[in-house]
């Protein structure tokens, strides 16, 4: 027995009580009066002239015809509004060979070295914190010179390999700890080592990155990283009062006049390197949002300074968030409304664009249908994506933020391509297999680095959190442009 069609959508309401509709096969959004709705409930039982003649006591017939004609042509076209279950069974699949596994990832383009665990900060939220299970705290190794050099023999092997089909691209070397800056020397000696290599039939053009806390910045490290021109990343939650609430010494103290300082020394130098900087803002339910997005405006307000925003991982589970957060967040959302009406770019507002972008990204970045591709699989990296990272003891991991249990191979060995399938299809089995009617399936941001020691990948309760919070963007998302239209999107 054939599957009935279901509407796949979420209706709700702007916080001017108008009606819209989102479509979760094709991830956009639509105003929804009612006819329009009504349209829709009857497509799957009905014929158009049916369905004109059942409402047209109710609507002109012209607005009938014309709603009737844009749904048709959206469902026929894009598969709009509805699903088969049975179709998305079939598609919810990962069968990919080995051999697919290999021609994918010589296309990699990231190459991240943990050069040390080492850290000098005790950052609260830290992932080896010890407050994350199955991964692992903080540690006293740092990688040598052997295990980096085979690193990058490996990864700049396959940038040359004949089946590589991405050609003349970039490729990406981060650095990364603990905190990297303690194995300084080791940086040198790689950047060294691939500078040598570089004459040696490497065609891509070679970026250098280093993600650091920021305290150990001076003249040397400073002048290392300009003159090789690094994308740098660094650690700053905002104004001392909220920087300083997680991000402390082992003593104790907190870091924010070192990082800030070292921040402004680095600007001073020169000016326009604010455009290789990226600010890591990771913000918990504890910090007053008004106050950070004070504190980059008026002290930050360097438009070329990219910023990286990110919620603290373990507080996705938290069922409430707290009042005065909620709060905070209003009254940011105020400001850039405000903002936002105004109809002109302003510097000082930099980061609450990136701030609210950050959030919506995952709404208008495929918003109508440019280049729409029908999938169902959460917003995980494309496996041609994953970042090779390699452990201080020349592991290898799909990317920095998987726990140490999901090794899929050595420096010596390379990449073992069965591991990399056996975790890829452990995350479909239990993952996408389980999501395709989910309504956040475009947004969710479950992917193989929350796998546990235990092999299992997400709870209940962040599944539930993840569509409530589909539900709270929307509602603010279309709210932001009715008060002007679009301007999310410039």
């Amino acid at each position: 027995m054939q599957e009935k069609n279901l509407l796949h959508v979420i209706e709700f309401e702007s916080l001017r009580g108008n009606k819209y509709i989102y479509d979760i096969s094709t991830n956009t959004i639509w105003p929804y009066p009612p006819i329009f709705q009504k349209i829709l409930y009857l497509y799957p039982s009905r014929s158009k002239e049916a369905i004109v003649r059942l409402l047209s006591d109710k609507y002109d017939i012209d607005d009938l015809n014309n709603f009737y004609d844009l749904a048709d042509n959206l469902i026929r076209k894009y598969k709009a509004f509805f699903v088969n279950p049975g179709e998305i069974k079939n598609i919810a699949s990962f069968d990919l060979s080995i051999e697919e596994f290999e021609n994918s990832i010589a296309n990699i383009k990231h190459l991240i070295l943990e050069v040390t665990e080492k850290c000098n900060l005790r950052c609260s939220y830290c992932l080896y914190s010890g407050k994350y299970d199955s991964y692992r705290t903080h540690g006293g190794r740092s990688m040598d010179f052997n295990t980096a050099k085979r690193a990058l023999d490996y990864f700049l092997g396959i940038v040359k390999s004949e089946k590589r089909t991405r050609k003349f691209g970039t490729i990406h070397i981060n650095f990364y700890g603990g905190e990297p800056l303690l194995n300084f020397p080791l940086i040198k000696k790689c950047v060294d080592y691939i500078e040598a290599e570089r004459r040696n039939k490497i065609r891509d053009r070679i970026l250098y990155s280093i993600t650091t806390n920021g305290t150990l910045l001076n003249e040397e490290t400073i002048d290392y990283i300009m003159d090789h021109k690094f994308a740098l990343a660094i650690s700053l939650d905002g104004p001392r009062e909220e920087h300083d609430k997680n991000r402390r010494f082992p003593d104790g103290r907190g870091s924010f006049e070192i990082v800030y300082n070292n921040l402004l020394r680095v600007l001073e130098r020169n000016p326009e390197y604010s455009r290789n900087i990226t600010l890591t803002l990771t913000y918990s339910y504890n910090h007053d949002l008004r106050k950070i997005a004070e504190f980059f405006m008026k002290y930050i307000p360097f438009e070329n300074i990219n910023f990286r925003i990110s919620p603290v991982r373990d507080e996705n589970l938290l069922p409430l968030i707290p009042k005065r957060f909620l709060n905070s967040y209003r009254e940011i959302l105020k400001e850039y409304q405000i903002f936002l009406s105004r109809g002109k770019k302003d510097k000082k507002y930099h980061f609450l664009s990136s701030f609210f972008k950050n959030i919506y990204k995952p709404l208008y970045d495929k918003h109508f249908f440019t280049g729409i591709k029908r999938s169902y699989y959460s917003s995980v990296c494309k496996i041609e994506n994953f970042r090779l990272f390699v452990s201080v003891d020349g592991l290898l991991h799909i990317c920095e933020r998987i726990n140490n249990h999901f090794s899929i191979g050595d420096v010596e060995k390379g990449i073992i391509y069965q591991k990399v399938k056996k975790i890829y299809d452990a995350y479909y089995k239990q993952v996408v297999a389980h999501c395709p009617l989910c309504p956040a399936i475009n947004v969710c941001s479950v992917c193989p680095s929350f796998v546990g020691a235990k092999g299992h990948f997400i709870s209940d309760q962040y599944c539930k959190r993840e569509r409530r919070k589909l539900k709270d963007m929307l509602i603010t998302y279309v709210s932001l442009n009715e008060t002007n239209n679009n301007l999310l999107f410039y």
